[in-house]
């Protein structure tokens, strides 16, 4: 398992994340609205990554797979920026230290890996 990252959530206080989506039994999810995202959470909390987008000056357009290949979306300014970042609701929720205690957070699956 790869280890945690601190997140800085505002001047005092900040938290460990380990991100689900960059283990091996957490992969990216592709919405029915047709948009690659880094995992199943942030496609149904999706405001909470248009909130991170519009912090962070990308496109939440970048994520679509009807504009975009899965390695396009994949090597996207938004999606290298998030995975540098994490700092949104949702993450907290689901990959905070605490959330990998809870044995019935099992909202993930396996997606095979995309390569060039």
């Amino acid at each position: 398992m790869k280890t945690g990252l601190r997140v800085k959530m505002n001047e005092d206080k900040s938290i460990t994340i380990t991100p689900k989506c960059l283990q091996n039994n957490g992969k990216s999810f592709i919405g029915a609205t047709g948009e690659l995202w880094p995992c199943c959470w942030l496609y149904t909390d999706r405001e909470h990554m248009e909130d991170w987008a519009l912090r962070n000056d990308c496109d939440i357009e970048e994520l679509s797979l009807k504009k975009y290949t899965i390695l396009e979306v994949q090597k996207s300014n938004l999606m290298q920026k998030f995975y540098k970042s994490f700092d949104t609701k949702t993450c907290r929720n689901n990959c905070s230290t605490d959330s990998w205690k809870n044995k019935h957070n099992t909202k993930r699956g396996d997606l095979t890996t995309v390569s060039e």
